[in-house]
């Protein structure tokens, strides 16, 4: 056990260090020290390989090689993979292996998947049939997950299932959904508005 811990902290050292080292804009450098990592099965390396390859950052681009990464990482259950490779197959037709790691991200609760899903069923993509509810409750859930485009795309659907007078008054009624009360706990001891007493 503790050699496995102690090789897991040696690999995130070495990932902390090839970070800093493409933030510091060496990516020839950075790059072998991902590689050198995703080869010893670090996932978050394979997905910064492949976006190296990509992007072209250290290494010639190649998105070719950058696919089968993300897929490889896909494979191991990193939801943020998934997505890519499921963005990346409906793109390009296979619709089949694009919904299943669409979904599979989902489950793994990646927010892009989610707002992207609730896409789906609002406008009845890929095969699928048009589901409101369901594209709000994705819409929603990608709300509580900070996806900026949620809230708009939440709106469309309200206004496709009730019309927009009927909306506004969801809205209205519904209002906490988008502006919740702070806890306690989220508020600060001082005030940062200073009230006079009478």
């Amino acid at each position: 056990m503790t050699c496995t811990i102690n090789a897991m902290c040696e690999i995130n050292k070495k990932y902390n260090k090839a970070v800093d080292t493409l933030d510091n804009k060496n990516f020839t450098k950075a790059y072998t020290s991902f590689l050198s990592l995703a080869e010893q099965g670090d996932v978050s390396s394979q997905k910064a390989v492949a976006y190296m390859l990509i992007n072209g950052l250290g290494v010639t681009k190649n998105k070719q090689q950058a696919d089968e990464r993300y897929l490889k990482t896909a494979e191991l259950g990193d939801a943020e993979a998934q997505y890519r490779v499921a963005i990346n197959d409906l793109e390009n037709g296979n619709t089949e292996r694009g919904l299943k790691f669409l979904h599979l991200s989902v489950d793994g609760r990646y927010p892009y998947a989610i707002y992207w899903l609730g896409c789906i069923y609002l406008n009845g993509l890929y095969l699928m049939e048009i589901d409101l509810l369901k594209a709000q409750e994705f819409f929603k859930i990608a709300i509580q997950k900070k996806v900026k485009e949620a809230p708009e795309k939440l709106v469309h659907a309200k206004i496709k299932e009730l019309g927009k007078i009927r909306t506004v008054i969801y809205f209205l009624r519904n209002i906490k959904m988008f502006f919740p009360r702070p806890t306690s706990s989220q508020l600060s001891d001082e005030c940062p508005i200073k009230i006079s007493t009478p």
